[in-house]
């Protein structure tokens, strides 16, 4: 008798856990939380996806805000009331600029009293088919007006066909040491030599664009910045 007394308040336990896990509602994002693009590239950008959102509760789902991160933008939510049983999409967009691995979130607010917020993780790996080793150039902080600043970046093509760059475009106040064009064979690099020299006191900023034959990555951007100070020159005088 005993026994059988237990078994049944165990049940009991059961269902009345279970009912309270669905009691009022409850928001499920179908399919997980996490959406990976896989690997993609900078032509595919933006990315996008449809995500569905479901009432799995017994009463009345109120999403009353959706906030994405930087660089996401929710394009749209088909509804924010939902019965029980019901669902809705939501779009999103995913802005890819540069390579690697990206990741960013969605919040999403509703008034699951179990759970009132959660998120939605974004995932992909945007490929480049030429690595640079670096995306700006840092010249020395104390470098001076009129004297040269030197530095480089190298850059590898990580495909398995030939790739061009051409079209070295220096900005105002540097010079590069790469004219016409270069092509780089499968696992080959090339180095190219930046100088930067400032024509006047304060910040110094500029860039070098580089152009390519490969789709993925028509155009190459290293941007280069400093502070520049007076001339050793004028520094002595004023002394």
């Amino acid at each position: 008798m005993q026994i059988a007394q237990r078994l049944m308040l165990a049940v009991a336990m059961i269902v009345a856990t279970s009912f309270m896990a669905i009691a009022g509602p409850k928001l499920t994002i179908v399919g997980g939380s996490t959406h990976d693009w896989g690997t993609v590239s900078k032509a595919d950008s933006p990315l996008k996806a449809e995500i569905t959102l479901k009432n799995e509760g017994d009463e009345v789902l109120k999403i009353t805000k959706v906030k994405p991160a930087c660089g996401c933008t929710t394009k749209d939510l088909a509804k924010d009331v939902l019965q029980p049983g019901e669902s809705t999409t939501l779009k999103l967009e995913l802005r890819v600029s540069k390579g690697g691995r990206v990741s960013k979130s969605v919040t999403i607010f509703s008034n699951d009293e179990g759970k009132p917020t959660k998120l939605i993780y974004l995932k992909a790996n945007v490929f480049e088919p030429l690595k640079v080793s670096r995306s700006s150039i840092a010249f020395n902080r104390n470098m001076s007006v009129g004297e040269p600043n030197k530095s480089n970046v190298e850059i590898k093509n990580v495909t398995d066909k030939a790739v061009t760059l051409k079209n070295f475009t220096p900005g105002p106040g540097l010079e590069v040491d790469k004219e016409g064009s270069v092509t780089l064979q499968p696992g080959e690099k090339v180095v190219l030599n930046v100088v930067g020299t400032a024509n006047k006191v304060g910040t110094f900023s500029s860039q070098v664009t580089i152009e390519t034959d490969h789709p993925d990555q028509p155009k190459i951007i290293v941007r280069a910045f400093g502070r520049a100070r007076e001339a050793a020159a004028s520094r002595e005088e004023k002394k």
